[in-house]
């Protein structure tokens, strides 16, 4: 009782922060699906392999029930990503409470409880993501998932586990293995706006070794208008094409080799605010790696060694400016786990980390300021340079059970070659007073490095950080019943905002406050209604940004660099998002899932501040039929 008192004023002073009391009444009619939790009525650490039920690694580094892990976790499995339809990461996040997935020319843009690019994306443990933007992320046709078994979507800072970076939540993409999908399968897609697509998979299992392999080619063509940048220069925009091959082999159940090719491009158009000018544009970044881990255990303790080496790729143009870069990374990582007192699991590890990085931006513009610079004595140019970087660290985490509740605690102490060093914490419990009742607190911090930090020509340039408090309250009564309500409030140091003009924002602190619900009624044997709501609530403030203009040459040969300053408001989002479901089992091999989906406005802003807008969050409907083979 004294958990819903707790959550009672907490929601209490919500309401009064953001004076949305009268809008969650209208809310609650269109809401959005809850995620599907994997069924567990076991209340133990799961340990080690040969799990059987659905289960995440995400939250502690060893297969366990989301339910029961230690963080605010959710998994969605093949069955969920087949039965809901979903053909990109974008479209399965979406229907995530927290979740807000803005389209854009460029890709998608995903925004979590207020905030823009703040998500550690994991590939089977190894993390997609650049030491030169956060911008970045691989939510479209460049991963498809059909070659994924698994989505671990831990809500709150990661760092514990997973270092810098993992700042809002980590999202951990699991690839399928062999032992999940026997035989030779073979897929065809196709759609409007020149959609098509094939894939093809085949997984063999023998005494020893199990293998899988996976193939995927897709095109389609975003815009078929024609774009006129000048008077002379008009054309269609090309076909975006996306190449991807995915591998994962296991030998016996001591040694696992995953890897990943990739090759895509996505043409664009885009669009002057200001004037009607047009232009077109192409972006590539292809994330390529191999992964090796060796695992053992001895006793009651369970050791792994891991390592990979990854390459990402970046290219974006904008009418003829062109801009390349290059991420190299290695990383070693040596996992321990340790049974203490029956009741007690001890994690701990250390890794090293090496990133090389070629053709970092240390000054950049964006159209149409290098097609139309409104300086005369200023010529634009893209300054670009080289760096490398190396990060140590060492973490440990502690979980016990004591009757029907768990505590936990946890500590990473990284140092980063280019930064003071830097201490992450979590600390939580979670208990089941009453049976089908689970309550779980947690609360920690993370840092994560700003763009091109080691380029910045400033020396108090410091990591951004957050500290979130998490609570959340699942009630499963019965059946297929699920009532889920999460809190939250997030306080962040340091934070910079990346601009598209090249620049970051002013260090600031912010708060942010918000609450998540979800849920699942079944309203027959065959019809289950789910619905939720997110509010997020990350003030009213302004982003203040100082970015370098141009640099004047005086008589005497010596540079003067001019800066512009402006500011905008907080870019985070819709303030509500509601989501609606029905989901028929037409038989037992089919079903029919009917969506309807809305949120709030968005606030815009264009050519460095001057131009402000807002946007309605669409009302959208949307239906699918999914029957093995079709």
């Amino acid at each position: 009782m004294f958990e819903v008192y707790l959550m009672n004023q907490y929601i209490r002073m919500l309401m009064r922060k953001c004076n949305i009391a009268n809008m969650i009444a209208t809310c609650l009619l269109f809401c959005f699906s809850t995620p599907l939790w994997a069924d567990s009525g076991e209340d133990t650490l799961l340990m080690f392999v040969g799990e059987t039920k659905p289960v995440i690694t995400v939250a502690s580094r060893h297969p366990e029930s989301p339910l029961t892990a230690p963080a605010m976790v959710t998994l969605v499995d093949r069955e969920q990503i087949e039965r809901h339809g979903y053909l990109t990461l974008s479209e399965l996040l979406a229907d995530q409470p927290g979740f807000y997935m803005a389209s854009g020319g460029r890709g998608t843009v995903p925004y979590l409880r207020g905030l823009r690019d703040a998500i550690l994306f994991l590939y089977d443990g190894v993390p997609i993501t650049t030491d030169v933007t956060k911008s970045f992320a691989p939510l479209d046709q460049e991963f498809s998932l059909g070659a994924v078994e698994r989505v671990e979507i831990m809500m709150g800072p990661g760092s514990v586990l997973w270092g810098s970076d993992a700042f809002s939540a980590v999202i951990n993409i699991v690839p399928v293995r062999a032992k999940q999908r026997i035989g030779l399968r073979a897929e065809a897609v196709a759609g409007n706006q020149h959609q098509a697509a094939g894939r093809l998979s085949w997984g063999a299992s023998g005494e020893n070794a199990k293998l899988f392999l996976y193939a995927s080619r897709e095109v389609e063509r975003f815009y078929n208008d024609h774009y006129q940048l000048e008077s002379e220069r008009q054309g269609v925009i090309d076909e975006s094409y996306f190449t991807e091959l995915v591998g994962t082999f296991q030998y016996r159940d001591w040694l696992h080799l995953s890897g990943r090719w990739s090759d895509f491009e996505r043409n664009f158009t885009m669009k002057d605010a200001a004037s009607n000018l047009v232009w077109d544009g192409s972006k590539a970044t292809p994330f390529n790696y191999l992964k090796l881990s060796v695992t053992g255990s001895h006793g009651a303790a369970h050791y792994s060694l891991n390592g990979f080496l990854k390459e990402t790729d970046y290219l974006l143009r904008d009418a003829d400016i062109e801009r390349r870069q290059r991420n190299l990374s290695g990383q070693l990582e040596l996992l321990w786990d340790q049974r203490l007192w029956q009741r007690g699991l001890l994690t701990t590890g250390g890794s090293w980390r090496h990133n090389e990085v070629e053709g970092a931006l240390i000054k950049d513009g964006f159209l149409p300021d290098y097609l139309l610079p409104d300086e005369p004595l200023f010529l634009p140019d893209i300054q670009q340079a080289d760096f490398s970087n190396e990060i140590y660290s060492v973490f440990s985490q502690f979980r016990y059970r004591l009757d029907n509740s768990e505590w936990w605690v946890g500590g990473r102490f990284e140092n980063h070659s280019d930064y003071d060093h830097s201490v992450t914490y979590s600390i939580g419990f979670q208990t089941s007073p009453v049976e089908n009742l689970h309550f779980k607190a947690v609360y920690g911090n993370a840092f994560r490095t700003p763009y091109s930090a080691q380029l910045f020509e400033v020396s108090t340039l410091k990591q951004e950080k957050i500290k979130t408090l998490s609570t959340r309250l699942d009630w499963t009564p019965q059946g297929k019943q699920r009532y889920s309500l999460t809190l939250f409030y997030s306080q962040l140091d340091h934070y910079r905002s990346e601009d598209p003009y090249g620049g970051l924002s002013l260090e600031q602190e912010r708060e942010i406050y918000g609450a998540e619900l979800a849920l699942a009624y079944p309203l027959s044997k065959t019809l289950i209604a789910s619905a939720g709501l997110s509010l997020v609530c990350a003030g009213n403030g302004q982003e203040e940004y100082s970015v370098l203009a141009y640099t004047i040459i005086r008589p005497d040969g010596s540079p003067e660099d001019v800066y512009e300053s402006w500011s905008q408001p907080y870019d985070q989002g819709p303030e509500w998002m509601a989501r609606f479901s029905l989901d028929w089992s037409i038989n037992s091999n089919s079903n029919l899932l009917l969506t309807a989906s809305t949120g709030g406005d968005t606030v815009g802003t264009y050519t460095k501040g001057t131009i402000e807008e807002h946007y309605s969050t669409p009302f959208l409907l949307s239906l699918a039929y999914n029957r093995p083979g079709f």
